[in-house]
Order: C-alpha cells, then structure tokens, then sequence
C-alpha cells in the first residue's frame, strides 16, 4: 500500500480546519505539528498539497535501523500493506513516545519505546491480520486508558472506522 493509500485513509478520518482546545488544526494536522516540521504561517493557510508533504514528513520521521537492510528506514515502509496505513493513521492522532509503547505492545514486545532488533523479528513473524488486530487492540486501549471520556466515542468510532476499511482492502 504504502504512503498514498495511508495518507488516502487519514484523509477520510481526519475532518477540515478546526480551532479546539488543541488549537488550530487543519485535517489532523495542529499548529504545533506544522512549525515543529519547518513550516511557516498558519497551518489555517495550508494548501492540500503542503498539508500532504507534512504527513510525508511524519511518515519518513520515524526511522528505524533495519538489520535486514542495514539501512535506517520508515517503521511504516517496514509494516506489510494494509498494516502500514493502519499504524500510520494510530501515529498521527496520539504523541509519538505513546505510538511507539503501544505499536511494542501491538506486536507483543516490551514497550521500552524503541523498535530495535527484537521488535522488528516480532513485526517480520507477525502475519497482516495479527498485526492489524494488534495494532488497532493497541489503539483502544490507549484511549481508553488517556482520553477523555467525552472523545472515547469519537475515537472508537475511529478505529471502528480503520477496522471496516481494513477489511475492504483485501
């Protein structure tokens, strides 16, 4: 699948421009997240094509050395179809040390918040389907664990959502 698909999927679960207690965000995209990645002005002001180059940058952010290869790569370009727009949707909505715990325990690794050699022999051994169901487990559980209760069924919704068009893809 890789990043179009994945960025296809966010798109339909993230909304337009809001202003909430999060401050201003522009399809999933805050404020915060927009000048923490060089961009300049209001992310109010983003284009559809500069609001894709940030989920870009947020997809080859999380790099990881990858032994097979020897190279440090997208935890995302390493996931198999299907599961990579899976986490890359979970990434995007919590912050990145609470992704990195649970993606761990997704994959029934100790969450030390670094996917390291024995995270990754969990992900390759790991089939699709138990990676989604790990994935998306994860993600309930941390919001139901750090979320408000009054956003806990808008965020179920979500990964109900994720779920139903995971499903679609086969």
């Amino acid at each position: 699948m890789g990043f179009v698909d994945a960025l296809a999927l966010v798109r339909q679960l993230e909304g337009g421009k809001t202003v909430d207690a999060g401050g201003a965000t522009n399809q999933g995209i805050t404020q915060a997240t927009w000048a923490a990645l060089g961009f300049k002005g209001s992310v109010m002001n983003a284009t559809e094509a500069q609001i894709a180059v940030c989920y870009r940058k947020l997809w080859d952010g999380v790099k990881v050395y990858d032994e097979q290869t020897q190279q440090n790569r997208s935890l995302f370009d390493l996931l198999p179809d299907v599961a990579d727009a899976v986490a890359f949707q979970f990434f995007i909505n919590v912050p990145p040390s609470a992704f990195l715990a649970s993606f761990q325990a997704a994959v029934l690794e100790g969450p030390d918040g670094k996917i390291g050699p024995k995270t990754q022999i969990a992900m390759r051994t790991s089939t699709r389907d138990e990676l989604l169901r790990g994935i998306m487990t994860s993600q309930i559980l941390h919001y139901v664990c750090h979320s408000d209760s009054a956003d806990l069924p808008g965020l179920l919704h979500r990964v109900e959502t994720v779920r139903l068009w995971s499903v679609k893809q086969d």
